[in-house]
């Protein structure tokens, strides 16, 4: 029997595809093919409402470059609403651009996948970007090391290293409304666009760490912004103009998520093999989806909702305030497409 999700295969006919309506949850619809609303364009969409990609396959349960970059050539022409994943990219990204993939290996049993940071470099590369123009990027040489990603600082081919110890944080402080910081001179300094590609897992304090909290690695004292949920601190930082103006998309790693005990504690039990990954432009719309999947996930595993332990993700909420207008935080305004493959 053929593979039809293997790299040389796959084709955009190959996925049941869904909508997801607002209000109704991601698992409710798993399965269920309806007719796909036709696509508007990242230039028509209406600002206030956003698309965010939901991608599915069971192949990811054995990570897999070339399978993972055959599905972002999929996702991402859907979520940006053109034809092809050339355009798509082009969109966001010119070859002239230095663009920094903000990974996350806090947790060394439950990174952003190598694989997944790698196929995004491989996809930037096709449209005429040099590899050493792209850095692959996180706190530390020695958490990405120990998550498997092999380290080049000045080498040939596609950069990959830490802000400590050899890059370090400007001199600066820059200031966000509550939040001030040094950043990594990676994001300041060094990359002209950057994309958020973290991992979505429970957190201890935040309720959740997506797309947004994953800059929280970027400055050089987050432990001092964590109080009230982290709220508005997270929402905050994302304000700063090397940040939000840089930022072009968010690929969120949902191949293994952590429902409980976040963001370092992953005990077995609290890990989901999801073998998903949620992309989009709009970075609240990709966090409030996460933070919708979590708490599907939460309540069928028999725990309660964050909130109710404390927990809740308020900083999603600040973050798409009309004070800060990062993004769509309200469900009936994000059209949620599913995408999953045999």
């Amino acid at each position: 029997m053929n593979d039809i999700l293997s790299p040389k295969n796959i084709t955009r006919r190959d996925f049941i595809k869904t909508t997801i309506l607002a209000g109704i949850g991601i698992s409710q619809i798993a399965g269920c093919a309806v007719k796909q609303k036709p696509l508007t364009s990242i230039t028509q969409q209406s600002s206030d409402s956003a698309t965010v990609v939901v991608i599915k396959s069971d192949k990811l349960a054995k990570p897999d470059k070339g399978l993972i970059k055959s599905l972002l050539d999929i996702a991402i022409p859907e979520a940006l609403g053109v034809e092809s994943p050339e355009i798509a990219w082009r969109r966001l990204f010119k070859p002239t651009d230095y663009v920094g993939i903000k990974v996350n290996c806090i947790a060394p049993m439950i990174p952003t996948h190598p694989e997944l940071a790698f196929a995004i470099a491989d996809s930037l590369i096709g449209i005429g970007i040099a590899p050493e123009q792209i850095i692959i990027w996180d706190r530390e040489d020695r958490e990405l090391s120990m998550c498997g990603y092999p380290l080049n600082f000045d080498g040939p081919g596609i950069r990959c290293y830490g802000t400590k110890p050899r890059v370090g944080y400007g001199e600066e402080l820059v200031v966000s409304r509550s939040v001030g910081s040094r950043l990594s001179k990676i994001i300041s300094r060094q990359c002209t666009a950057t994309i958020s590609v973290p991992v979505l897992k429970d957190h201890n304090i935040a309720g959740i760490s997506a797309g947004l909290k994953n800059y929280f690695g970027a400055i050089e004292n987050p432990n001092k912004f964590h109080g009230n949920n982290c709220d508005p601190f997270v929402a905050d930082l994302n304000l700063a103009p090397q940040i939000k103006e840089k930022n072009k998309l968010v690929i969120c790693d949902a191949i293994k998520v952590l429902y409980e005990g976040g963001p370092t504690d992953c005990k077995p039990r609290w890990t989901w093999n999801y073998n998903g990954i949620i992309i989009g432009t709009d970075m609240v719309a990709v966090d409030q989806v996460a933070l919708m999947l979590l708490e599907e996930k939460r309540a069928s595993e028999g725990l309660p909702p964050l909130a109710a332990v404390g927990r809740p993700a308020k900083y999603i909420t600040t973050a798409g305030d009309p004070d800060h207008q990062l993004g769509v935080k309200d469900p009936q305004k994000i059209r949620i497409v599913e995408l999953s493959g045999s």
